[in-house]
C-alpha cells in the first residue's frame, strides 16, 4: 500500500477522475439519459412511499456522457473498474466496492454481455452484468437460477428490445 492511502483510496479516486460517486453498492448504466430516468423513478417513489431507491450506499452513474456512454462506453470503463476495486480491499481482503452493469436488452446491450463475459472470465451474466428485462424476479440470487427465472418471467417479451426508456 502506498504511504498514506487507505484501502479504498484507490478505487474512490479513480472513481472521481471519471466524475462518478463511488459508494459500498454502485450501479452503472449506459449513460446520462439512463440516469436521468433512474432519478426520475426515485423521485417518483419517494413521493408515493417516503423512501429512496438512490443514495446512502447505493450510488448510480452512467460511464460515459455522450459518445463516451453507451455500450463502447461500458466496454471500455467497467472492467478498469473493477480490477482497481479488486486490488483495493481492505486489510482482511473484503472488497469494498460492489458494482454491477445494467445495459438494455437490445442488440449493443447483448452483445456487450457476450463480449465482457467470453474476454474477463471473472464476470458472470446477471452478477455482474444485468440486461434490462421487465420482470425482475425476487426469487433466485444465484446467477444461473436467476437467469432461468428471468427468462421464465419474460417469456412473453421474448426477442423484443427492452430499453431504459421503455420503462
Amino acid at each position: 500500500s502506498f504511504i498514506g492511502m487507505r484501502p479504498g483510496d484507490l478505487a474512490i479516486e479513480f472513481a472521481k477522475r471519471k466524475n462518478w460517486k463511488l459508494r459500498p453498492r454502485n450501479i452503472m448504466v449506459e449513460g446520462d439519459s439512463d440516469v436521468r430516468f433512474f432519478s426520475l423513478a426515485n423521485k417518483l417513489y419517494k413521493q408515493e412511499t417516503e423512501l429512496n431507491l438512490l443514495g446512502g450506499d447505493i450510488s448510480l452513474f452512467a460511464c460515459g456522457f455522450g459518445d463516451s456512454g453507451g455500450t463502447p462506453g461500458m466496454l471500455e470503463q467497467l472492467p478498469p473498474l473493477l480490477d482497481i476495486i479488486r486490488t483495493d480491499p481492505d486489510q482482511n481482503g473484503k472488497i469494498l466496492y460492489r458494482v454491477i452493469a445494467l445495459v438494455d436488452n437490445d442488440h449493443p446491450g447483448r452483445s456487450l454481455i457476450r463480449g465482457l463475459t467470453q474476454q474477463y472470465r471473472q464476470l458472470r451474466a446477471f452478477r455482474d452484468i444485468f440486461i434490462l428485462n421487465r420482470i425482475f424476479p425476487r426469487t433466485a440470487s444465484e446467477p444461473n437460477a436467476l437467469t432461468s427465472q428471468i427468462e421464465k418471467y419474460n417469456e412473453d417479451w421474448k426477442g423484443l428490445d427492452c430499453e431504459i426508456e421503455d420503462l
